[in-house]
């Protein structure tokens, strides 16, 4: 499966191009496209979020479609399509032999739980910087915790934290990611909406855009790293005062949980978040736009052990790392797409251990 912002047309092209290398990798396998709509927009990156819950829609017609092959079934996808075959597997069971997750767009604390990390410090780059002297405990990504023990409350799935977590356990599964992608790559301070190159930060910025709509036109509207700014009114001999409930993080701080439960200083929308009955398909939407993650992308972590986890950057180069392309902002990283852009003399080693890990002979 293809990743985000890859179109009808652009789809072909990529699968033609896998389907090619692999069989001069000596791939003998059946190859099944599966095209998806992950380039919702007419200016789709503003529309990443969208894709997300595209994603999570798609993943069900997947598991249909998987469900009427027969044989041995070897999954790849690359980006976002990643978080279409994680859910078809985790939510709606999809079976599959073994899975190959190339440059995965989908938070490393999905399927492992201990890569969240709800550390304000500077060190923790997934937390939006004008949040850092807020306690954590006010965070739109960790609002679940105050439902956790009540099993009746939807709230408490509002997490990516091990949102994906029956993944490994359903099938085998190798997590193929580059250290170099310039998408998963993490700025030291929260990265302004247009960087250059553009693509560079993007799992950073719309992770932590999320709720500043507002401010980013890349962001959206739903809680996020949003202020709220709720009010309260005094009467003070006969006259009404309203004054800002939280005026700073000092006063934030400084409020018992119970209220930061009841009225949270993240934004309040959609209204729908704050009731105890939420169906799955809108906490997906939640997830894809309201919730952020609080860890890196699995496209450049090592979600598995080494048996099972593999660097392209470091890995999948040619003998003595050349590279056949060395640019003014990356250097001989191992980009994005790279296993598709650059020519196969360089990435045929990725190939080659896709078809026979994944028995492809």
């Amino acid at each position: 499966m293809h990743g985000f912002r890859v179109d009808e047309e652009n789809a072909r092209g990529w699968h033609s191009e896998v389907c090619r290398r692999l069989w001069q990798s000596g791939s003998n396998a059946r190859f099944h496209a599966v095209t998806w709509k992950g380039d919702i927009g007419g200016i789709s990156f503003l529309f990443y979020h969208e894709d997300v819950a595209s994603a999570f829609q798609t993943a069900p017609h997947l598991k249909d479609y998987v469900a009427g092959l027969t044989g041995q079934k070897i999954i790849m996808a690359q980006s976002l399509g990643n978080l279409v075959v994680s859910s078809a597997i985790a939510d709606h069971g999809m079976g599959v032999d073994k899975y190959f997750m190339l440059n995965a767009a989908v938070p490393s604390e999905a399927h492992d739980a201990g890569l969240w990390s709800d550390s304000p410090g500077a060190a923790n780059r997934m937390v939006h910087d004008e949040w850092r002297d807020y306690t954590n405990i006010c965070w739109s990504a960790k609002w679940h915790e105050f439902f956790a023990g009540n099993p009746s409350d939807d709230r408490g799935h509002l997490t990516w934290s091990n949102r994906l977590g029956g993944v490994l356990a359903a099938t085998t599964t190798y997590n193929i990611y580059s250290t170099g992608d310039q998408v998963f790559e993490l700025r030291a301070e929260t990265p302004p909406t247009v960087t250059f190159p553009p693509d560079r930060y993007t799992w950073q910025k719309q992770e932590t855009h999320k709720g500043r709509g507002g401010l980013d036109p890349a962001g959206t509207s739903w809680a996020g790293w949003g202020f709220e700014h709720p009010t309260y009114e005094t009467n003070i001999n006969g006259i009404v005062y309203t004054f800002d409930r939280y005026p700073n993080a000092m006063a934030v701080n400084a409020a018992p949980p119970g209220q930061l439960r009841d009225i949270p200083v993240f934004r309040h929308n959609p209204s729908w978040m704050f009731t105890s009955s939420i169906p799955p398909a809108l906490r997906n939407e939640l997830l894809a736009k309201a919730i952020p993650a609080l860890s890196p992308s699995a496209g450049n972590t090592a979600i598995l052990d080494a048996d099972f986890a593999f660097d392209m950057n470091v890995t999948f180069k040619p003998d003595g790392g050349v590279w056949g392309r060395d640019h003014g902002d990356y250097g001989k990283r191992w980009l994005h797409n790279d296993m598709r852009e650059m020519a196969f003399f360089y990435t045929h080693k990725l190939f080659k251990h896709l078809v026979v890990q994944g028995d492809l002979q």
